[in-house]
């Protein structure tokens, strides 16, 4: 008895954690992934951007997403770096980037790869800037003003 009731506490502290994260599984024809919510992040008068973390089950990842406000749309140029509340820099490589709309807004998306050592450090700091170089040819800083545990939180999820 006392046995089923501690797994019965486990099983329902693992279900509130899931239900916290916000994550979704989508099928692909290509395996399935697991992608938490995308959260605004920051910007400036051009652009705003959000982020979140997503998994293949295998490699983990963290997926930008920029919308602009008042410049034509530019293309996302390189790696993502990132400087968190630990005053540590991480940067990440691109795997893959896209436009696409959501509503009538064009947006470009990223997708950069984030390796063990990374994840740790994404785990146990915030997010305080997030720079990106983009077709311009102009590195691209943004303050994090909201959000910014957002790969902290999403980390204890995937």
């Amino acid at each position: 008895m006392k046995k089923s009731i501690i797994v019965l506490i486990y099983l329902l502290s693992i279900s509130n954690l899931y239900s916290q994260c916000d994550c979704e599984k989508i099928f692909r024809t290509d395996g399935t992934i697991i992608q938490c919510k995308t959260l605004p992040i920051g910007g400036d008068r051009n652009l705003q951007m959000g982020m979140s973390l997503l998994t293949n089950g295998k490699d983990r990842f963290i997926a930008l997403t920029i919308r602009y406000i008042s410049e034509p749309p530019l293309k996302i140029g390189g790696n993502l770096t990132v400087r968190l509340s630990d005053n540590s820099m991480i940067t990440f490589t691109l795997v893959t980037s896209q436009s696409s709309y959501i509503g009538n807004s064009e947006v470009e998306n990223g997708i950069y790869l984030i390796n063990e050592s990374q994840f740790f450090k994404i785990r146990n700091a915030n997010l305080l800037t997030i720079s990106i170089l983009l077709s311009d040819n102009r590195l691209h800083t943004i303050e994090a003003t909201l959000n910014k545990d957002v790969l902290t939180n999403q980390a204890r999820c995937i």
